[in-house]
């Protein structure tokens, strides 16, 4: 290999390699801050524009830093920025344990989940995105077409972000974590800074360069896994999972940032979770031998594990879009299915379409905080659940939403409105004059729904017409559809 034609390789593995780096640590950042502030539009949106930014900074100082005719002068800069974004990186997971604890519990969820993305993933982005602009100029400087070069850099630019984006998503997050995959991107930065190094150098001192980066590449890959400790008992495709012992016999599952359902290991028709007790309550009379319940989500399989329990003769469809939850319900929560069970892994809405028989109940236990699938949110798919009940079928989810102006839980209950004849809130007493979070449960069917109940020392009430009446006329909730569902805007703000 010629001169040229090795500076120009070079030139162009960093300029692909530091893209796809980039990608990397995108994506995993998103897997990264779930543990501490959920996965929603507002995080993806902060990752998202936090490396954009690291991104347009650094091209732009790395305009400025080039030395035009200098290929060593050039190859140190950037093997600095490379050096630099390597250890930001490996620092990433300890930096973020060090300052989630402190910004998570803002009242400010977008506050913290900006701050925490600037912080953590700032400055790999910036240091980063400095390496094209000067490994494409010194690739166009030998070319004798420059023009061509400079377009063919950006296609390896853009095809490096591509091979990135589908090594993290489908194969980095979901083998090695995302601490793993952090410590492997961290180990890259190093073995580019060596490469950058070789530029301008001979043969032995480039071989002598690039070996002792991959020294530093090895040694620097073992510190996210060690600073960081074990977050996750799991981390799937999905969350970051975790299953804790309360006390003896009683355990309850984390996803991301969220309690799960609790469930007693002596007792599976125990019902620790208020609000579980409540649709438990509701549905008991769709409850029993020959009779058929569907379940949006599975997370813990507390109410599941309960019904399958007391009547294993019972009909149960769970769609659980995680497939290690399932796998962690079972080896920890003690959840055995009935025979008369079925576990579909995938979306609830697609699952709900595969039914082909009419449910007595159908349960949606999808909702959690920020994190929130619009598309089970919508008229379009309250009628389809609708087409699924049999005539005297009932719909029950619950929707964490704030206490006084919980404005997305009267929108899903307007949007419920639209398709059933009789739709209902049914909440804590206690719960509604706290300032804060609360969990809510919509019912919804063609026939009258109950509206006193008492649970143990929980008294639930269901919420009179004119008082639903005068909170729609002060917060004015939407009609959520398909095309227009703004969850997230809709949670953001009480």
């Amino acid at each position: 290999m010629s001169n040229m034609s090795g500076h120009m390789t070079i030139n162009a593995m960093l300029v692909t390699f530091s893209a796809a780096a980039t990608l990397v640590v995108e994506i995993a950042a998103g897997r990264m801050l779930a543990p501490y502030v959920g996965m929603s539009l507002y995080t993806w949106t902060a990752i998202i524009a936090t490396v954009l930014a690291g991104l347009t900074l650094g091209n732009f100082f790395g305009g400025i830093a080039y030395r035009p005719g200098n290929a060593r002068v050039n190859g140190m800069v950037m093997a600095c920025m490379f050096a630099v974004a390597a250890l930001a990186t490996a620092a990433a997971p300890s930096l973020l344990q060090a300052l989630a604890p402190g910004l998570s519990n803002d009242n400010s969820p977008v506050r913290s989940i900006l701050v925490l993305s600037l912080a953590t993933f700032f400055v790999p982005s910036l240091c980063l995105g400095l390496v094209s602009p000067i490994a494409t100029s010194l690739a166009q400087e030998r070319a004798q077409r420059p023009a061509l070069v400079l377009g063919v850099f950006f296609g390896l630019g853009a095809a490096g972000s591509i091979i990135g984006t589908l090594l993290a998503g489908y194969v980095f997050i979901g083998f090695i974590g995302s601490h793993g995959t952090m410590a492997a991107m961290a180990a890259l930065d190093m073995v580019l800074a060596g490469l950058a190094l070789t530029l301008g150098r001979g043969i032995w001192p480039a071989i002598s360069m690039l070996a002792l980066s991959m020294l530093l590449a090895a040694l620097l890959a073992s510190w996210p896994a060690l600073a960081a400790g074990k977050l996750c008992d799991r981390e799937s495709d999905y969350y970051c999972i975790r299953v804790i012992e309360e006390e003896p016999g009683k355990r309850f599952m984390v996803l991301d940032h969220l309690v799960h359902g609790f469930n007693d290991r002596d007792d599976p028709s125990r019902l620790y979770s208020p609000y579980v007790a409540l649709m438990d309550m509701l549905a008991s009379k769709h409850v029993g031998p020959g009779k058929s319940a569907y379940f949006v989500g599975g997370g813990a399989y507390t109410l599941p594990r309960a019904w399958g329990h007391s009547h294993p003769k019972m009909r149960l469809t769970i769609a659980e879009v995680d497939p290690v939850v399932t796998e962690m319900a079972q080896a920890k929560l003690w959840y055995k299915p009935s025979d008369e069970t079925t576990i579909i892994h995938g979306d609830g809405r697609a699952g709900l379409r595969q039914l082909t028989t009419p449910q007595d109940v159908i349960i949606g236990d999808a909702f959690h905080d920020l994190s929130v699938p619009q598309h089970l949110t919508t008229t379009e798919f309250a009628r389809e659940v609708a087409d699924k009940l049999s005539y005297d079928g009932l719909y029950l989810l619950n929707i964490v939403d704030h206490a006084q102006k919980p404005r997305f839980m009267l929108s899903v209950l307007k949007s419920l409105a639209e398709v059933f004849p009789n739709v209902q809130v049914y909440s804590d007493q206690n719960a509604l004059r706290q300032w804060g979070r609360t969990t809510f449960v919509l019912a919804a069917s063609s026939q009258p729904l109950v509206t006193e109940l008492t649970i143990g020392t929980n008294e639930f009430f269901a919420w009179p017409s004119l008082m639903i009446a005068q909170f729609n006329q002060n917060l004015m909730p939407l009609k959520l559809t398909d095309d227009f569902s703004p969850v997230d805007r809709l949670l953001l703000k009480p």
